[in-house]
């Protein structure tokens, strides 16, 4: 009879068991699920500011106390998981005991002590799976519970933040709105914000809040007309709105984000009880067949048997109103995401809005600043076209005085300056002059565009700057070059020589074309024209430099008599002196110096003529030619080498040494005889 009655009242508890399970778990969460379609079925107006902020009071105390009940279950000794963690560890020692017991009294073979061991260790591995399971579950429950701890930190934040703003106590920076027909004078202040420096700019005109010499003022009605300064406006403030719309709009996306992940771990914690149910009803159906087992005679077991059942149900009815608990947070999550959703879908269309605006207002504010509209280019025309036409008619009347003045200079200096002839004096008045005009044009050129691009609004400073640092690195990395211009300088002041001048450079020679402060361009006598560095000249020698000299050696035969033919070179030269063609190229009478030398087949007759500069050659050739006939007339003799070869008969009998050269006798002699 006592066991028929236990076993009806085992049958009735998991009867009882049964409906509740049904009652609290598939039945709350489908009412939820209902309740939830419901709520989102009902129609629903515009959310004020103060429902908001309500909501946002009442979320903000219960996420706080639930946040201190988490951390108080997290750090109570007497939480699930240190009560799990209890029994399994008391149960896991004595399972670990019993079979280092078993290994035991297998190696002594105790028989008896064995099998009692061995029936102890199948009754305890039951509650000892149970226990490594329910500890298991309660570890990953404290892994989302602390995940979560850091959830309700960031969504009490996120929300404390949402409520600082609409009550005002951190508000958002919102525009006024002004009227874009209202024509206010700009602010005599700098530009603050941001977005001023990502407005468009004309490159034809000064700039909002830019000028080519300050640092950034703001303009006025002078620099840019009153359409321009009202579409800045308006994009500026559009641009603000935008920035601000978008901020909005990210605040309700992170807010999403929180309840999103919020969502997450409550789904997580409601898997984990749904877990910690079901090892609840598993430990109750194990316990309750303990009770048929023959553990179940000894009161003891039993009773203890009875004590396992009633935890597992107390754990049982715990976990059921926990999902109870997690069901309605969930449920308020649900309706939290749809309102934040809601918010989103409308921050987005705002957004959209704002960038349509702000794309309006960069396209119209782009159509007032395009350079190539008729009204800009007009408009450039008047403010910037008589500079620049005055800075262009500058710049050529000085390239065109610097030619008038170099031409006079040429003029001044061949008349009035008494070194040299006047053809000298004019290559020399040449020769400067080009380096002079070189040198003023460069100079000219290089200011005008200066001052012609600080006209035209482009900022000077870098660039000259920049011309700064080149012509430093120039300096350090081009001394040859600089060495070339020094060099040319002092060419040209110490006037060494001038261009039509013949001159000698190391091993070239040739006639100076031009002359400039770094290189000398000559060309030789084949045509071939040379480019010489004046960093690379060490010495120079002036053919044509002042004046000139002709020298003549003129070689006669040893039995001429020298005193008549000395007096027919001076005759022939004082004709040449007083010729009307060779006359004017000749500046004195012939120098006679008299003998040269005693040469091998003649004597040399030495004597010279000073002519104008490059006509040496000139003057000597006809001279050349004027002897050569003279002496032909006279019969005066020119020498030349000539060469007698002696050679002695053969005596008879004469037998050649048997070492002796055929080809070349031994008495044969050669001399050199004078005719």
């Amino acid at each position: 009879m006592l066991f028929t009655r236990n076993l009806l009242r085992r049958v009735l508890i998991m009867f009882f068991a049964s409906i509740v399970l049904i009652i609290g778990v598939i039945f709350p969460t489908e009412w939820v699920q209902e309740s939830g379609t419901q709520l989102q079925a009902q129609p629903k107006g515009p959310v004020t500011d103060a429902e908001k902020i309500a909501s946002s009071r009442r979320s903000l105390q219960e996420d706080k106390a639930e946040l201190a009940k988490i951390k108080k279950d997290l750090d109570s000794p007497t939480s699930d998981y240190r009560k799990a963690e209890s029994d399994f560890q008391q149960l896991d020692q004595k399972y670990s005991d019993l079979k280092k017991k078993i290994e035991q009294y297998t190696k002594e073979n105790m028989v008896a002590e064995l099998n009692a061991a061995t029936t102890e260790l199948k009754s305890i591995e039951e509650n000892w799976k149970l226990a490594k399971e329910r500890f298991n579950t309660a570890i990953e429950q404290r892994k989302v519970m602390q995940e979560k701890v850091e959830a309700l930190n960031e969504r009490i934040a996120t929300t404390q933040k949402m409520l600082d703003e609409l009550e005002g106590k951190t508000p958002p920076v919102v525009p006024k709105k002004e009227n874009p027909t209202k024509k206010d004078p700009p602010a005599k202040e700098p530009v603050t914000n941001t977005t001023a420096s990502k407005l468009p700019t004309n490159p034809l005109m000064p700039s909002l809040g830019q000028s080519s010499n300050t640092a950034a003022p703001v303009a006025s009605d002078t620099e840019e007309d009153d359409r321009v300064i009202e579409a800045r406006k308006r994009l500026e403030m559009e641009s603000q709105e935008l920035a601000t719309a978008e901020s909005k709009l990210a605040a309700v996306e992170a807010r999403i984000k929180v309840i999103s992940e919020n969502m997450a771990l409550e789904q997580r914690l409601l898997d984990t009880e749904q877990q910690k149910i079901s090892q609840a009803e598993e430990a109750i159906n194990k316990h309750t067949e303990q009770l048929r087992g023959p553990e179940a005679a000894d009161p003891d077991a039993r009773t203890k048997i009875f004590q396992l059942i009633d935890d597992a149900k107390s754990r049982l009815a715990k976990s059921r109103e926990e999902m109870v608990k997690i069901n309605e947070r969930l449920t308020k999550l649900r309706q939290e995401l749809e309102v934040a959703r809601g918010e989103q879908k409308l921050a987005a269309q705002l957004v959209a809005t704002e960038r349509a605006q702000v794309a309006q207002a960069e396209k119209e504010l782009n159509q007032l600043l395009n350079p190539l509209t008729v009204r800009n280019i007009t408009r450039w025309i008047m403010d910037k076209g008589p500079s620049v036409l005055g800075v262009l008619l500058v710049t050529l009347l000085l390239l065109f005085l610097v030619r008038y003045c170099t031409r006079y200079i040429v003029t001044f200096v061949s008349r009035h300056n008494q070194r040299g002839s006047f053809s000298e004096r004019e290559n020399r008045a040449m020769t400067l002059v080009g380096v002079v005009r070189y040198t003023a044009t460069t100079v000219i050129l290089i200011t005008g565009s200066i001052v012609l691009l600080d006209t035209l609004g482009v900022p000077i400073v870098p660039l000259m700057g920049g011309a700064a640092v080149l012509g430093l690195a120039i300096a350090f990395g081009a001394q040859n070059l600089i060495r070339d211009y020094f060099t040319g300088f002092m060419i040209l002041l110490e006037d060494q020589y001038g261009i039509g001048d013949i001159i000698k450079i190391g091993s070239i020679a040739g006639v100076v074309e031009r002359i400039t402060l770094r290189i000398t361009v000559l060309r030789d006598l084949e045509g071939v024209l040379h480019f010489i560095p004046h960093g690379s000249i060490t010495n120079v020698s002036n053919l044509t430099h002042g004046w000139s000299r002709a020298l003549f050696d003129i070689p006669i035969s040893y039995s001429a008599n020298v005193d008549h033919i000395i007096s027919v070179l001076k005759k022939i030269a004082e004709e040449a002196r007083y010729d009307p063609d060779l006359g004017p190229k000749i500046i004195e009478d012939m120098e006679m110096l008299g003998v040269e030398e005693f040469a091998e087949s003649a004597v040399i007759i030495r004597f010279v003529m000073k002519t104008r500069p490059v006509q040496q050659w000139n003057v000597k050739r006809e001279m050349l030619r004027r002897i050569k006939n003279k002496f032909d007339q006279l019969g005066i003799e020119i020498p030349f080498n000539q060469i007698t070869v002696h050679t002695a008969d053969k005596p008879t009998g004469f037998e050649p040494h048997p070492g002796h050269n055929r080809t070349n006798p031994p008495h044969t002699t050669k001399t050199h005889q004078n005719s």
